[in-house]
This record gives C-alpha cells, structure tokens and sequence, in this order.
C-alpha cells in the first residue's frame, strides 16, 4: 500500500478520500472494513454501502476470502499478512483474533452488510414496515415493472386530457406539446418521475419567480399592441423612410404599416413579423435573439439618419418585449409541464398502491423518512444489530441528496452526546467527483461537497481526527503512457 491508501484505510479515523480512476478505491474499502474488524469492530455494527450489486459482490467475496485465508496460515505467514496490512507486527493474541475474525463474521444474520443503498433500504423496510408506513407484502418492482407501470400511468392521464375530463389537463398537454414533440414526451416525464420529491412540491408561482416574470404571455402580448406600446409613431416614421428604399426594405415598410393597421389582437398574432424586421431570426422557441447589423441600407440611412436612431430605439424596445415573451412562454410550459407531471405521479403512486407494490424511489424516500423521524429513529438504529459503528460509501459521488439524507440519519448519533466520546465510530467515504454520472438517480456535485463539510464540521466538534486523502497513483496505466497525457495537457 501507499501512504496514502494507508492512512485511508486508518480504522481510527473519519476519511473522506477523492480516488481516481484506476488508484485501488476498492483496495483501500477492503483493507479499512479488514483493519476495523481487527481493531474490535463487531461485524454486525459495520454497514458498507456500495453503488453495484457486482461491487457489492466483489467486496464481499474479497473480504471473506482473506478472513478464510488467515483461519489457515501459518504464524509466521499471517504476522507477515497482518503486519503488511496494519504496519505494525502483531501478537500472538492479535493473530488469534485474526484467525477467529472468519467464523464471527460467518455467525453474522445475513453476513456483512455490504449492499447497495437500495439493498440496504429495502432491508429496512422489510424489517419496519409498520413504523416506514408501508404494507408489509409490498413487493419491490424491477426497473422494466416500474417503467412499464409508469408507461400505464400517463396513458391514463394522457387519455383524461383527450377525452376532455379534466380541461386543466387538456390544455396543459396542449402547451406541453407545443414545445416538444411526442418521441420526447415520454423521457421529459420520467426525468420528472425521478425528481418526483421536488415535483410534487412545485408550485406555479415558484416557476414565475424562478424565469422571473409574474406577467402571462396574453398580458405582455396586450401591453405592447394596444395603443402606444411599441410607439406607432416611431415605428411609422421607419416605414416611411423603408418606402423610399431598396425592394425589401418596402416589403419592410409594408410589414410595418400592415402591423399598424390590425387591431390588438390582430397584432399579437403578427409581433414575430414585426420582429422580423428589426430582430435576426434563430430557432425556437425563442426566434429572436439578436438585433439585425442594419434596419435601413446605407443610402436610406444617410438620407433619414434620425430614422436610423428611431430604429435603433425600436429594435432595443422589442429585445425587451422578446425577452419577456420569452420567459413568459418558458414559464407556462414549465407550469403546464409540472401540472401534467404531477397528476402522472398520482395516478402512478395510486396504482401502486393499488398492486401493493415499491420502486427503488420509493425504498429511499420511505427509509430516509423512516431513520429521519423523532418517533421511530431511535428504535431502528438500535434494532439495527443494536446500533451501527462504522459506515463506508462507495462511488459517493454518485450518491443522491435523498441517499445522503439516510446516511446522514444513520451517522447521527456517531459525533453527538456519548457518540462524541465513542471514538470507535466512523464515516468513510471514497469517490471521484470527475467520474460521477449527475444526470443519473440525480446525483449532484454540490450535494457530494456539501457532506463531505458537514462530516468535517461533525467529526472535528467531537473532538475527532477527519481525514482528506486524495489517492491519485494510477496502477491501471504504466509510466510511459501517464507521462504522454501529462505532456498533451501541459498546455
């Protein structure tokens, strides 16, 4: 080992180490869970929580091997296995413990607990479904069920605002589908369904402050074409000079004069024309983005220069307008969107209420709340092989907010009251936040950093040693080919 995967795999400390690919992550995690078990750790009280079943399974397979491995050694062969391991030659009482370490952990219910997170919570569940408030025959759906069942939920919906039984739903798909197309639809809702926490806590008005516009798309589309919005002198004072000019600058005119000549209602419906002739046309939905370099060509300009400032005063009022209908469209079809979005997720939570039924989601949400609670915390955590010692994360930087939350529950007494005096409790966590997948089971960056500070501020309040590694020597690659990335990036 390196000095710094020893130090990681300290069992004495609190750690929180960025690993790269390729620098023995799953090396350090199987040394610290065998250092603990050496240093007295109980086998029931250590919970390592990995991203993969496969990595759950290799860890798992890894550490038992070892631990069968030292029952058979010689002496002399295990004090150079544990001295390697630890850095310091053992006793003959520690290599007695080390022999013994392979049957107390085989007498464990269930052996080690080295599961993924969603493993874990399911185990809760199915030891507290009372207190997590779910039905104890509540099966768990794979990923195909959950999505074919989800598929179920919004043909349902999609069928209530066909038929025209719910007119909200009705005209909310309308404006949905005007902004994205029926191939997308579909991952539009489940990217919602996997943020369903924040979905059902979505309000319009948040949508309206976050674009920040309170205004609807009718009221800003009535303010600029009635009376005097835009300035129908100054626009008709452009078209005169445009009527004097090339062939496309009297179409310009026309369009103008045509615009001033329609009622209100008229005019909204015609304010993309319009833009047209001041704004460069781009993609939807926003087909303005930018003035055009010119309005009126070269002779016009130097024949009516004040046309070419009145225009320039134009151009910059409708770069105003254009962004505000902007945010106004943006807002009602996030608003139309979060309204479909949510009656989805009731008819899916209704439907697998129904069937008595669980998705991954729901194992999360239901544990967090289930270790999070005043009234039943304590009593898991206790009943949890009378109370956790020591927890390890793998691939944490693709841990989600939710996930951190049951983690943090779990960890809370680790640094608190007698916890603080208990210095045989730890967090460990490894990860790389350059290999993290964010889009995926909405793992986020700043939530990664966020835990890794409150660990710090929790562990140096009790008084305790908290530990930054970074491993960084890759054992995947050889020297040659390091030192030619290296000179590709020196630039």
């Amino acid at each position: 080992m390196t000095a710094e995967q020893e130090r990681a795999a300290d069992p004495d400390l609190s750690a929180w180490v960025a690993a790269s690919a390729g620098t023995g992550k799953t090396h350090v995690l199987t040394n610290r869970v065998l250092r603990l078990l050496l240093s007295g750790a109980r086998p029931g009280g250590l919970l390592c929580l990995t991203f993969t079943k496969a990595a759950a399974a290799e860890m798992a397979n890894r550490i038992n091997a070892e631990l069968a491995r030292w029952a058979t050694l010689p002496d002399e062969g295990l004090s150079v296995t544990l001295e390697k391991l630890t850095g310091a030659p053992p006793s003959s009482g520690e290599r007695l413990a080390a022999r013994r370490l392979f049957a107390q952990v085989l007498e464990v219910p269930g052996g080690l607990k080295i599961q993924t997170i969603h493993a874990f919570c399911q185990s809760l569940m199915g030891r507290f479904p009372l207190e997590a408030g779910v039905a104890p025959h509540a099966t768990i759906m794979d990923e195909r069920s959950a999505q074919e069942l989800l598929h179920d939920a919004m043909n349902r919906v999609l069928a209530d605002a066909a038929s025209g039984q719910r007119m909200d739903l009705t005209d909310a798909l309308d404006l949905v589908s005007a902004s994205t197309t029926d191939i997308k639809l579909p991952d539009l809702v489940r990217d919602m369904m996997t943020r369903r926490r924040h979905l059902v806590q979505s309000r319009s008005e948040n949508i309206a402050a976050l674009m920040g516009t309170s205004e609807s798309l009718e009221n800003i589309l009535m303010v600029a074409c009635e009376g005097d919005g835009i300035g129908d002198d100054a626009l008709q004072s452009v078209a005169d000079a445009l009527s004097t000019g090339t062939k496309t600058e009297k179409q310009k005119s026309a369009r103008i004069i045509d615009w001033l000549a329609g009622t209100p209602d008229r005019r909204a419906t015609m304010i993309e024309d319009l833009m047209g002739v001041f704004l460069k046309a781009s993609a939807k939905p926003a087909p303005f983005s930018e003035p055009l370099k010119t309005v009126l060509n070269k002779k016009t300009a130097e024949t009516y220069p004040g046309a070419v400032a009145t225009a320039n005063r134009i151009t910059t009022s409708l770069l105003d307008l254009n962004a505000k209908l902007r945010a106004a469209r943006i807002t009602a079809a996030s608003q139309a969107l979060t309204l479909f979005g949510q009656a989805i997720d009731t008819t899916y939570q209704q439907l697998k209420q129904q069937r008595a039924v669980l998705d991954y989601d729901d194992l999360i949400l239901a544990a967090r709340d289930l270790v999070a609670s005043p009234d039943s915390a304590a009593w898991v955590l206790y009943k949890l092989d009378e109370g956790l010692e020591h927890i390890l994360v793998d691939e944490a930087q693709d841990t989600n907010p939710d996930q951190w939350a049951v983690i943090e529950a779990l960890a809370s007494e680790f640094f608190t009251g007698l916890g603080a005096h208990d210095h045989g409790r730890t967090v460990f966590a490894v990860g790389d936040a350059k290999q993290s997948i964010y889009s995926f089971q909405r793992a986020d960056p700043a939530e990664f950093e966020r835990t890794r500070q409150a660990f710090r501020r929790r562990v140096n309040a009790a008084k305790q040693e908290f530990h930054d590694g970074l491993l960084d020597i890759s054992f995947r690659s050889t020297q040659a080919v390091l030192a030619l990335v290296d000179t590709v990036f020196e630039s």
